[in-house]
């Protein structure tokens, strides 16, 4: 591996800054164009059953489990007849803006983004071209989120409005980590 360098941690710093930013914007107003989430007609009730019920906190699945043959039956005439869903449920509660959520959470984006640096430096050539370089940060993102949030709707039959808008969040991510990384990161 090329040795680490100024350009290294700027990189990495200079991505994470932008996928912080785009965050802010995707997630602050882009998403509703993209219909990522919806409301859950009488949300309130709900969640006040999901109380009353002492529903610990957890991702849930219905129809659930499907370790028999019985179940597993259950499992599979549900699913061609209808309804079933998926649910995660945080019983405690989370405060958004804590700050040591936003700390996990850059912190999360600079690993991500140290990772494409060190992928580029484990791939590029002295010679290398923004181009190559933005393509091979873009394409190992894109990789993933294919196989994540499309497989998504496909084994899980999430709505497929939701899994979109998720990589869509994710793709103009890697778009701009990738330009980033490539404009700054030198053999």
């Amino acid at each position: 591996m090329k040795t680490f360098n100024f350009n290294t941690l700027l990189a990495g710093i200079g991505s994470t800054i932008v996928v912080v930013v785009w965050g802010m914007i995707f997630w602050g107003w882009v998403h509703e164009f993209f219909g990522v989430f919806n409301k859950l007609p009488g949300d309130t009730k709900v969640v006040e059953m999901l109380i009353a019920n002492g529903t610990a906190t957890g991702t849930y699945f219905f129809p659930w489990p499907r370790n028999t043959p019985e179940t597993f039956a259950n499992f599979v005439q549900q699913h061609k007849t209808g309804s079933f869903f998926q649910l995660s449920y945080i019983k405690e509660g989370v405060d958004p803006q804590a700050p040591g959520k936003i700390l996990r959470g850059v912190f999360q984006y600079f690993a991500v983004s140290m990772i494409a640096v060190a992928l580029l430096r484990l791939t590029m050539t002295p010679s290398a071209s923004f181009l190559r370089k933005f393509i091979i940060v873009l394409l190992a993102g894109l990789m993933g989120t294919i196989f994540i949030r499309l497989g998504d709707p496909i084994w899980f039959h999430l709505p497929w409005q939701h899994a979109l808008g998720q990589a869509v969040y994710e793709m103009v991510a890697w778009l701009l980590m990738g330009a980033v990384i490539a404009a700054i990161l030198k053999h």
